[in-house]
């Protein structure tokens, strides 16, 4: 079929039903709620959109943020803008012929995450940007929902009420996932669980922690701290074979905080200069936790990468989030939101049943934290 899809966010799931309920950056929540109405023809081809004022009247977003919405869409090829006479639509809205794919138009997938920090994380904008190309590579017209929250509060009658035909989430444990199964609705998780009965996409994270092992290694170093809000991996099974060595000989320190805020960057700063025996090389599981404890260290007087030399772990936007030059191990969450979608079309198809699991490859950008090229 040579028509695109149609790829929308809606916020049903929120309690609040205005456009500021959508979880991505604010250009993002403008663009894609300006796409879908292009999309439903609420905006036809040839007429004109409200203008950078009224858009800024209407939502109480800045110049810049609609400003940067409306050339995503010139971008997109959806719209045209003409100096001193507006912005017009030049897309056509979905095809009687689309709308006849085996998902209907209204088919609503359900994006659950748990809390985010105030701040917005990066992560959650490539994501969407990955449910969207996902829609677009299947050829099925999507409309996804974000909302907060976990899914233990959800039954049949809420799914059916806002059509949700299946659903992603990156904050479910694994307690909750044996529940959320039990929905019987497609479902795909994307982190780390050991549910092996669901579907899973998500980096591959011992893979992560061999390549910033195996980089800081080579560099010369041959003691290790790895610092994490908790933990996610066996650590020391993972980087023996890093140092040729039984798993109780790496020579590893490791710290896990609990949190991510400015008070555990403090902590695990305290935490490595007490060592005895400090290690020469830290790896930061975690990029809030990183964003913390980066200037904990300066605070210690520490110097970085001349005292203690840094590899972070995060997204593809993670050194950009952390506002440091950090060597980071990185991944692309847009690759994991398009297999996430792979992977509830294969289950809304009936093609077969959950259980596979998807690892997205890391690979290490070298900056400057790291004391190495």
């Amino acid at each position: 079929m040579d028509v695109p899809a149609t790829s929308q966010l809606e916020p049903v799931l929120a309690e609040d039903q205005d456009l500021n309920a959508l979880a991505v950056p604010k250009y993002k929540r403008l663009q894609v709620f300006l796409e879908r109405q292009i999309q439903q023809g609420i905006y036809k081809p040839s007429a004109q959109i409200p203008t950078e004022k009224e858009l800024m009247a209407r939502y109480g977003y800045s110049y810049t943020t609609v400003n940067r919405a409306l050339q995503a869409l010139v971008k997109s090829g959806l719209v045209r803008r003409r100096r001193g006479h507006g912005t017009f639509v030049i897309g056509a809205p979905p095809t009687a012929e689309h709308a006849a794919s085996p998902l209907a138009v209204d088919t609503t997938l359900a994006y659950f995450h748990g809390g985010i920090p105030n701040e917005f994380h990066p992560y959650y904008s490539l994501l969407l940007d990955g449910f969207i190309a996902g829609g677009q590579k299947n050829d099925v017209a999507l409309k996804f929902a974000a909302a907060r929250g976990g899914v233990l509060n959800l039954d049949e009658r809420f799914l059916a009420r806002h059509g949700i035909a299946g659903f992603a989430s990156s904050s479910i444990r694994a307690s909750e996932c044996k529940a959320a199964l039990k929905l019987g609705i497609p479902l795909v998780m994307l982190n780390e669980i050991r549910e092996t009965a669901v579907d899973r996409v998500y980096s591959d994270g011992a893979k992560g922690y061999r390549i910033a092992a195996a980089h800081l290694r080579d560099l010369g170093h041959r003691r290790l701290a790895v610092i994490n809000t908790r933990e996610k991996l066996p650590v020391f099974e993972e980087l023996a074979e890093v140092f040729d060595c039984l798993p109780e000989q790496v020579p590893l320190e490791t710290f896990y905080t609990g949190t991510w805020d400015e008070e555990a960057g403090r902590r695990a700063a305290a935490w490595w200069k007490a060592l005895p025996d400090r290690p020469t090389a830290a790896i930061v599981g975690d990029d809030y936790l990183l964003r913390a404890f980066l200037p904990a260290l300066e605070a210690e007087g520490v110097s970085v990468p001349g005292d203690l030399a840094i590899v972070g772990k995060g997204s593809v936007l993670s050194a950009t989030f952390v506002g440091r030059p950090v060597t980071m191990v990185e991944y692309d969450p847009k690759s994991i939101g398009i297999a996430a979608v792979d992977l509830l079309v294969e289950q809304l198809h009936g093609r077969r049943p959950g259980g596979k699991l998807v690892l997205i490859q890391p690979r290490l950008v070298v900056r400057e934290t790291c004391g190495g090229r």
